[in-house]
């Protein structure tokens, strides 16, 4: 069959032409077919069509105008004919289409080969897992690298104050209200809403904290598209475009630290009770491929004076919170503007939680900082234990290390009052540290004394 079925309807000749079997124009033995072409497609893979339902290959896909056989002067570009050139990119196109296909298929064989010569090539023995590295931390006591986190709260919690005061700490390696920056690197936020405020917002931590933040650490990525989960009803629910883009920035950029801010804002199309396990698994893999870690704010449920822990846990499905490494909340102290905002490590898979601070907002230049709520850091422990046992020692430790050892019990007792103003038993003393060890967070030297895992002497 010919080409271009409709073309001598479109543009009829002046003579009549001689009529193939199929009754359209006969143009020869170099008439165009659809052989020649190639524009169907395979059984394995269905192409996007045009308007006028043939494959549609981008701005150069070929054209009844491209291919106009009627015209003695088709137009030429460097020599070579415009339509063949274009029929050329087709086909080009269609080959590496094929190439990628056959190189997929093959490396799906070799695995597939490789599982079934070693079915347990891929599981580990307990001697396997002790030798996977412990968690390293990137802000000390609330991130650890290469893992995911969920932030929640509800309007007015300064939940982008919080996490952008995270990204430029990580960016610029200034401690976060006291608590160290292990690691410093460039820092991918991307935002969904208020994008016209965060300039202020930098400048003002920029100058409450007598830095700049570099060019090059801080990246800001508005409104994408495509974070939601895609759906059709042949696939089912697949990543969007957006994680593949996500994919190829952290790589060029090399991040250490991805913020995605705020859910519903980023995929108000998606469905936040079924989405929510897609959503945090798609963040998992990033974590685990580029050894970033990324956050997720999200908002918590409609505060309800009759369930008031709704306030702290996190809005749609549980997987929000089950599933990520840790889950850090912030809840108002009270009904008023600008109340301490306590935040609470709810939930660090790897280690203890329950690390809590308050925060207030402190104005600087034309926006805010937040900064340690004073009057709560003096307030005795009546009101709580506020930093867990696990995380006194590893800052005892760690400003004094090789100064106190496991055995001497009642010297790092008193180590833990000067640092931290706070005590402990001997015995949790010693259970804790065990712990700490066991878990390759301290180590302990050849005279007894403890450093933290990467000071050893």
């Amino acid at each position: 069959m010919a080409l271009d079925k409709g073309k001598a309807r479109l543009s009829p000749a002046t003579a009549r032409p001689v009529l193939d079997v199929d009754g359209y124009p006969d143009y020869g033995p170099d008439d165009i077919t659809f052989d020649d072409i190639d524009l169907f497609f395979t059984p394995e893979r269905s192409p996007v069509l045009d308007a006028e339902g043939f494959p549609d290959y981008g701005p150069d896909d070929l054209t009844f105008e491209d291919i106009d056989l009627d015209d003695d002067d088709p137009g030429a570009e460097g020599g070579i004919p415009v339509r063949e050139k274009k029929l050329n990119k087709a086909q080009e196109a269609l080959r590496r289409i094929s190439k990628l296909e056959a190189e997929a298929k093959a490396k799906e064989e070799a695995e597939q080969a490789r599982l079934e010569s070693d079915p347990l090539g891929d599981w580990l023995t307990v001697s396997d897992l002790r030798k996977l590295p412990p968690p390293r931390p990137l802000i000390e006591g609330w991130l650890d690298q290469g893992t995911t986190a969920v932030v929640t709260g509800s309007t007015g919690t300064n939940k982008t104050f919080t996490v952008l005061g995270w990204a430029l700490s990580v960016a610029t390696g200034v401690d976060w209200l006291g608590h160290k920056v292990r690691k410093t690197g460039t820092v991918l936020f991307v935002l969904g809403e208020g994008a016209y405020g965060l300039s202020k917002r930098i400048e003002a931590w920029e100058k409450e904290n007598g830095v700049t933040v570099p060019e090059e650490r801080l990246r800001i990525l508005k409104h994408p598209d495509g974070v939601a989960p895609r759906r059709d009803n042949k696939n089912g629910a697949a990543e969007g475009a957006f994680w593949h883009r996500l994919d190829k920035a952290i790589e060029a950029t090399d991040a250490v630290l991805v913020v995605l801010d705020t859910f519903s804002s980023l995929a108000p199309e998606a469905d936040e009770t079924k989405d929510a396990a897609l959503i945090v698994s798609y963040m998992s893999k990033r974590a685990e491929e580029h050894e970033a870690t990324l956050i997720l704010v999200h908002h918590t449920g409609w505060v309800d004076p009759r369930n008031a822990g709704v306030a702290k846990r996190a809005r749609g499905g549980s997987q929000f919170e089950a599933n990520p490494d840790c889950v850090i909340n912030l809840a108002a102290t009270a009904e008023s503007d600008n109340a301490p905002v306590e935040i609470w490590r709810k939930k660090n898979k790897e280690g203890p939680a329950g690390l809590k601070i308050q925060t207030v907002r402190k104005q600087v230049a034309d926006s805010c900082v937040l900064v340690r709520d004073e009057l709560y850091d003096a307030l005795p422990d009546a009101k709580g234990e506020k930093e867990p046992l696990a995380d006194r020692i590893r800052r005892v430790v760690e400003a004094e290390p090789g100064v106190y050892s496991m055995g001497g019990a009642n010297k790092l007792m008193a180590g833990l009052k000067k640092h931290t103003d706070k005590g402990a038993g001997q015995g949790k003393l010693k259970i804790e540290v065990d712990r700490l060890l066991a878990a390759g967070e301290l180590a302990r030297a050849k005279d007894g004394t403890l450093t933290m895992a990467g000071n050893r002497r």
